[in-house]
Order: structure tokens, then sequence, then C-alpha cells
């Protein structure tokens, strides 16, 4: 999952496809919790409210692990993205500890009032590295084989994310 490079064209649509199965899941998994099982289990144990509250958080829980379970696929889809540029796969961990220190030290929003309020230096500069990272991802590959192998064409979106060529 973390060998050999992915062009442009199928890092898109792989991590597209990606982004839809969570999504989807989610959609199932939280609706199903919310609508399902989070009134059953209100309705049979007569609970006061911060039980309701603390079992509200469940549907939140389910997501979560959901993003955690995506998070070795979409790491490994930018991994062989950067390999196909001939970059190192620890790029990525370098780009992301970047950016959250940017965003530590510039955030986009103020909470602390209770009403959030956008900060335009933050906003400004987390749509910069946005747009960076979208380009940095859509930079073509090189031409022919580099350190990490020959360019490869992944047989379906689902074989590309999985990261097996054959």
């Amino acid at each position: 999952m973390y060998k050999g490079r992915i062009g442009v064209g199928q890092y898109w649509g792989s991590a597209l496809l990606l982004v839809l199965i969570t999504l989807v899941a989610a959609g199932i998994l939280v609706g199903g919790y919310y609508l399902i099982v989070l009134p059953l289990l209100l309705e049979s144990s007569g609970v006061g409210l911060g039980a309701v509250l603390l079992l509200s958080i469940g549907g939140v829980f389910l997501a979560f692990i959901l993003a955690l379970i995506a998070l070795p696929y979409i790491i490994g889809l930018q991994v062989r993205r950067f390999h196909d540029m001939g970059l190192t796969g620890w790029t990525v961990l370098l780009l992301f500890i970047l950016g959250w220190v940017v965003d530590f030290f510039f955030p986009a929003a103020d909470y602390s009032s209770g009403t959030p309020v956008i900060l335009p230096l933050g906003a400004a500069i987390a749509s910069v590295l946005f747009v960076v990272g979208v380009v940095i991802v859509s930079w073509p590959g090189t031409n022919g084989p580099n350190k990490y192998g020959e360019p490869v064409r992944y047989r379906s979106l689902w074989a590309a994310v999985k990261g097996k060529a054959t």
C-alpha cells in the first residue's frame, strides 16, 4: 500500500472513491445509530439528560472509527503520489506537521468567545495551503522509471486505493 507509484488521474479517482465509500458507510452507520439504536436505547432505559448526551456521542464515535479505518489508505495514496514525483513518502508526514504547526500559530477561526469568529490571516493561510496541496498532488510524475519503480497503471480505482497493481 505504501510502495510503488500512482499517477495524477488515478490518484484523484481513487481519493474520490475512498471519500465516497467513507461517506456512504458513515451515513449508514451513523444514520442507523441515531435513527434506530439511540431511540431504542433511550426508550428502554428511561435515562436522564446526561446519559442522552453521552449516548449521542456514539454516532460521532462511529464516524471517527470509519475515518481511522480510511486513514492508512489515504496515507498510502499520498505516499505513492509523492513516489510518482520522485519524492520520499516521508514528505507526506513533513507537510502534515508543517500544516499543523501553521494552523496552531495562525488558526482560521477563534472559538474562545463562544461564537466562531473567522480570522482573516489564518483563513488566508489555510486557503493558500489548500491550493498548494492540490497543486502538489496534481503535479505530473516523473517520466519513465524512478527510484520507486516504473509508472503503475492500476486495473481499477479500488485496486489503486489498496495499492495492488496486479
